[in-house]
């Protein structure tokens, strides 16, 4: 007990209460759990733990509260029976910004886990070896991934803006160079998702173990690591700009009418791409810490800036495209500068929190140079290590070839629409871009479930090891559970964006352009982009489910094969039959073998992923495995 509270209470209460459950254990069980719950921690002791007992503690204590017997009975001494507490809720600061948490450990080590609200006793599961607390609430799960989803509308929302305002003031040339300059900024800011993964990840887990050294050290590298893919960005899209923009734009008449105007807008777009990706990691970093509010602060800050700079650039001042890339990079700056101050505020005070022990009350405030160097400012910029640099991708790898995948698949229908013509291309450009602002929720869903499926499948394979049945059961239905959510809150979220694509598609194209033919080609379009956004949420929850099993092969040889194949059909599509229906319902086709495909790998997968609990034909197995064994 001593060792268990360490971490929560300052030394000396922890001696008192190690002297009240050792002899005193009839009446300093409640003492104790009310004690904890009043310091900020909703925690739970086994009850009459005594001091030749604290090495034994094996199995978790289910604790469902409400009752006289919500907490097990273990018995004083001689058998003597043990008062019973009732559910106790955290209060206070920490509770209310983080939530409730459970203490778990492991090997007589308890850590703090804090949860994403404010939850009582009666709705975890304590253990003290590997417990694991109870599947989230459906509404848990959504208060983690709308500010998620807010945060990833960041850059489709610049890009979406950027589009309406030059549609508005500009003529339908200067709306269609949009369109390969947008696909490649666009991209090359998808394929850099990984950063935020990896960096999310990081920070999560590090913090998981109350370790703020290598979390701040994770978040250092981050930083430096997208500062300097940032600089050979820049320079990359500066030299070699006009080639790039020329592969987007195709070679038809409306490449050669928009290549000039396209290529301005890349390279200015590209001077900012070091402070655009420092502000998506920035916002990572917030995610791991499960700091919400920062980032959405800074979507609307640089959303603000945005829709005035870009009125001011193009309208007044006439400067088109080029104006558009100015008022989007100014914008990412500023919003990169406070989200740097704000991830340094975030984990100061989450490091103030956690690892405040009340020694000022009993000895007195920290004085002279101690206080001076806690007051100290810490850098958040570091050259990273080799091995940090190995770590980092480890986590980062697999997330590229994902995003490289998608976002080449979904830009390179930008050259195919070119040769359709120039209204055809700003068509296309208003399409896409509607697309890109209702499918990134489905990046949402899978920071969902790459944030609460690893602890589960950990604590799952923790309790193989025991070769206790009724709790690799009690695991793998929580797992099971967890997943079937996950999936229904995607297939819902895709229901609900598929009926709201209609609104901007359908009913008010003018708000991107004045052009009635332009109106036209998107209205035409809408049935057919409202059916292709439907399958992604759904597709991209089951991916995060086989990423979590570290299926990367599978993903990396599918997402391959599939690109390859779609790049083939847009070059016998564009030269037989182009135009954007055609196009289009390829797309949508796309959309939904890929939902397909991974449905079935989830579905028949075998044991080798890691989530048999999922697959039907790995569960008839453990069956007739397990009545054949001799009894």
């Amino acid at each position: 007990v001593e060792e268990g509270v360490l971490g929560v209470l300052p030394r000396e209460v922890c001696c008192i209460f190690s002297y009240l459950i050792t002899m005193r254990p009839t009446a300093s069980r409640t003492a104790v759990v009310l004690a904890l719950a009043a310091l900020d921690a909703t925690c739970a002791l086994p009850a009459n733990v005594h001091s030749t007992q604290r090495a034994q503690l094996r199995r978790p204590t289910s604790l469902r509260g409400g009752g006289a017997d919500s907490l097990p009975h273990h018995g004083g001494p001689g058998g003597a029976p043990v008062a019973s507490v009732g559910p106790v809720t955290a209060r206070g600061p920490f509770a209310e910004r983080c939530g409730s948490g459970d203490l778990t450990g492991l090997d007589s080590q308890f850590h703090l886990s804090p949860s994403m609200s404010s939850t009582s006793m009666s709705q975890l599961d304590v253990g003290c070896m590997g417990g694991a607390k109870r599947v989230p609430k459906t509404i848990h799960l959504l208060t983690f991934m709308i500010p998620t989803f807010g945060i990833y509308l960041a850059n489709p929302i610049l890009s979406l803006v950027d589009t309406a305002v030059v549609g508005q003031y500009g003529d339908k040339i200067e709306l269609a160079s949009l369109g390969p300059g947008c696909a490649l900024c666009d991209m090359l800011l998808y394929l850099c998702n990984f950063l935020q993964v990896a960096t999310a990840a990081l920070v999560s887990k590090e913090l998981s173990k109350n370790d703020f050294v290598a979390a701040r050290r994770s978040v250092a590298c981050a930083f430096s690591i997208s500062i300097f893919m940032g600089l050979g960005m820049s320079v990359g899209l500066y030299v070699f700009g006009e080639t790039l923009v020329g592969l987007f734009a195709g070679s038809g008449e409306a490449a050669r009418v928009t290549l000039s105007r396209s290529l301005s807008y890349v390279r200015i777009r590209g001077a900012g791409s070091a402070p655009t990706l420092l502000a998506m990691v920035a916002q990572a970093a917030c995610i791991g810490a499960k700091d919400a509010d920062s980032p959405l602060r800074a979507i609307g800050i640089v959303s603000c800036f945005n829709i005035f700079l870009d009125w001011l650039f193009v309208g007044p001042w006439g400067k088109g495209v080029a104006g558009a890339a100015w008022a989007t990079t100014i914008a990412q700056t500023l919003g990169a500068i406070y989200l740097y101050a704000a991830v340094v505020q975030t984990l100061d005070k989450l490091e103030a929190e956690r690892t405040y022990d009340g020694r000022d009350i009993l000895f007195g405030k920290k004085k002279g140079k101690e206080e001076e160097q806690e007051k100290k400012p810490k850098s958040l910029l570091v050259i990273p290590t080799v091995d940090e640099l190995v770590k980092f991708f480890q986590f980062a790898g697999p997330m590229f070839v994902i995003s490289l995948a998608r976002g080449v698949s979904w830009n390179i229908t930008t050259p195919a629409a070119a040769m359709a013509g120039t209204v055809a291309l700003a068509a296309h450009q208003v399409v896409l871009n509607v697309f890109f602002f209702f499918t990134i929720a489905g990046e949402a869903v899978f920071q969902t479930a790459q944030a609460f499926m690893p602890e589960f499948q950990q604590h799952q394979e923790r309790v193989k090891a025991t070769g206790d049945k009724e709790l690799v059961k009690e695991a793998n239905e929580r797992v099971q559970k967890l997943a079937k959510k996950i999936l229904i809150i995607a297939t819902l979220i895709g229901s609900l964006q598929m009926v709201m694509s209609m609104v901007p598609s359908y009913l008010t194209p003018q708000i991107f352009t004045n052009d009635a033919d332009i109106q036209s080609q998107v209205r035409s379009l809408s049935k057919i982009l409202a059916l292709s956004i439907f399958p992604h949420c759904t597709t991209i929850a089951i991916e995060a489910l086989l990423l979590n099993s570290k299926d990367i092969e599978f993903l990396g040889t599918a997402h391959i094969l599939v690109c390859v194949g779609w790049a083939i059909f847009l070059k016998w599509q564009s030269r037989t039959s182009p135009g954007l229906i055609n196009m289009w319902k390829g797309m949508m086709w796309l959309q939904y073998l890929r939902a397909f495909l991974w449905s079935l790998r989830l579905l028949f997968s075998g044991k080798k992923l890691g989530i048999h609990t999922y697959s039907p034909r790995s569960s008839r197995r453990r069956r007739s495995s397990t009545s054949q064994q001799p009894k």
